[in-house]
């Protein structure tokens, strides 16, 4: 676990910042990150962070010293297309970059795999974050666990 709020500029050229994709089998640390930052916050148990097909996602982890600081799930439910989802970021950390980083590394491998087209449902206080990244909102607002989501897509 991460102590203290670090500053972005820190984060971005901090050497000891390491992305890397773990794997399912892997993913305790991971799980507990989504379960307290994705679901107790809206008093979900743990099932409500995970998925079925968990097992066949990309898992992209964001570690500082070799603690995980942040995670990104990507689902592939087409040859061209899918789901990122379960992004996840040390709340003390937020706002400092890493989630865009874990974005981008994500589909920069995305666009290795031949992915064309990143699907995701954003709680409505990401929208703007995804929007930045170049994510389009399309249909209307819906709830899902309890809270306003958008649908939003972007072309790779």
């Amino acid at each position: 676990m991460v102590a203290e709020c670090i500053p972005e500029d820190v984060i971005a050229g901090n050497p000891q910042l390491e992305l890397r994709f773990g794997t399912n089998d892997d993913a305790a640390a991971e799980i507990e990150l989504r379960r307290r930052v994705l679901a107790e916050p809206l008093g979900l148990p743990v099932e409500a962070v995970r998925f079925e097909f968990e097992a066949r996602s990309l898992h992209l982890w964001a570690l500082l010293d070799d603690a995980l600081i942040g995670c990104v799930l990507f689902y592939r439910d087409s040859e061209r297309a899918g789901r990122l989802y379960q992004m996840a970021v040390e709340p003390s950390l937020q706002n400092s970059g890493v989630g865009r980083l874990l974005v981008q590394r994500l589909e920069a491998r995305l666009r290795e795999l031949g992915v064309h087209e990143v699907r995701l449902h954003a709680r409505g206080p990401s929208v703007g974050f995804y929007a930045k990244l170049g994510y389009a909102a399309y249909d209307a607002p819906f709830f899902e666990v309890g809270i306003e989501h958008r649908h939003m897509r972007r072309e790779l």
